[in-house]
């Protein structure tokens, strides 16, 4: 898909995604999101969490912030690099430029 993009832009791509602590493996990163957001999520009903947590355990494939840089890399892009990480640590913006 990076490869695809690639092609299709002119300048630079940014990517917003999950990504595994250092050391982390996926069902980690799982665990590890329920045992923070839940409780910080008060607000939430039962079913609204059960949603969140449905779509991040079937969607959400993070990979390390290593192999998110390598994977840009992989694809084309001169340069990539990781420019925010959510406080949580669970999500992080990347960068690619051509």
């Amino acid at each position: 898909l990076l490869q695809a993009l690639h092609g299709s832009t002119s300048d630079f791509l940014m990517i917003y995604e999950p990504t595994l602590a250092d050391g982390e493996t996926r069902d980690g990163y799982l665990a590890r999101f329920a045992r923070v957001n839940r409780p910080a999520w008060p607000f939430l009903s039962d079913q609204e969490w059960e949603q969140i947590d449905h779509h991040v355990t079937t969607c959400d494939l993070p990979e390390t912030a290593a192999t998110w840089l390598a994977l840009g890399r992989e694809a084309g892009f001169a340069r990539a690099r990781e420019l925010f990480s959510d406080p949580t640590g669970f999500y992080r913006v990347y960068r690619y430029d051509r």
